[in-house]
C-alpha cells in the first residue's frame, strides 16, 4: 500500500543569554555604562519571534526588547526604563523568550544583571612621613598602608607618588595590599631626587566606579 510523506517536525529551539558584562554601572564616564548580553538558539531558522524582559528587585518589568526572527546575538542595556530614566542600583533579572515555528514558546530561566554606580571607599596613610632610603638609614623605606572595599569587588588599583620629577607608580589588579613599602626609587629603578611628594591612591570596582 501506498504510504504517505510528511516532512519531519521541527525540534525546539532551545534559548541562551550569557551576560559579557552584567555588571555596569550607567553614570556617563564611558566606563562600563551598559551591561552587554550575549543570546543565541540552537536553531536560528525555528525561530519566528523573540523578547527579552528586565525585571526590578520588586519583581516589575522595567524594560523589553522584542523582535521578528532570532535574537541579535548581542544586545546592550544602557540601564533605562520604557520612560527612557535611568534605574536605581540594585539587582535586575532578565530572560529571553524565543517562539519557535510550531508556536511554542521557550523561556530562558531568569538571570541577573546588576547595577552599581556607588563608587567604592579608599584609604591611604604613610609612616614615616620622612624617610631616607640611603644604605644604614634608620627609616629605609615609606610604608603605606592601604585600605579599600566595595560591595561589587575591586578591579584594580593604584598609588602613586608625584615630586619635582621622577613619578612612582604601585598598581595592581583586584583587592590592593593591606601595605606596600616604597624604596625612594623612581619607575625607572633610579634612586628619586630628595624633595616632597604628594601620594594619591585610587581604586576602581568591578563595575568601573572609582
Amino acid at each position: 500500500a501506498a504510504g504517505r510523506s510528511s516532512s519531519p517536525p521541527h525540534p525546539a529551539a532551545a534559548a541562551d543569554a550569557k551576560p559579557g558584562q552584567a555588571l555596569f554601572s550607567p553614570n556617563g564616564d564611558g566606563i562600563i555604562d551598559a551591561a552587554v548580553l550575549y543570546l543565541g538558539v540552537s536553531d536560528p531558522q525555528n525561530v519566528t519571534a523573540w523578547d527579552f524582559a528586565i525585571i526590578d528587585p520588586m519583581g516589575r518589568e522595567v524594560k523589553r526588547f522584542s523582535g521578528k526572527g532570532a535574537p541579535p546575538a548581542t544586545l546592550e542595556w544602557n540601564g533605562k526604563d520604557e520612560n527612557n530614566q535611568l534605574i536605581r542600583d540594585g539587582t535586575y533579572q532578565y530572560t529571553l523568550g524565543i517562539v519557535t515555528l510550531s508556536g511554542t514558546r521557550v523561556a530562558l530561566p531568569p538571570q541577573e544583571a546588576i547595577c552599581d554606580r556607588q563608587a567604592p571607599s579608599a584609604r591611604v596613610a604613610v609612616e614615616p612621613a620622612i624617610f631616607s632610603p640611603e644604605e644604614g638609614s634608620a627609616k629605609p623605606v615609606a610604608h603605606f598602608f592601604l585600605q579599600a572595599s566595595d560591595a561589587s569587588g575591586l578591579n584594580s588599583w593604584l598609588l602613586r607618588l608625584r615630586g619635582s620629577s621622577a613619578p612612582k607608580s604601585l598598581f595592581g589588579k583586584g583587592q590592593p595590599p593591606s601595605q606596600i613599602d616604597w624604596d625612594g626609587r623612581t619607575d625607572g629603578g633610579d634612586p628619586a631626587p630628595n624633595g616632597d611628594y604628594a601620594f594619591t591612591f585610587a581604586v576602581r570596582d568591578r563595575a568601573g566606579n572609582t
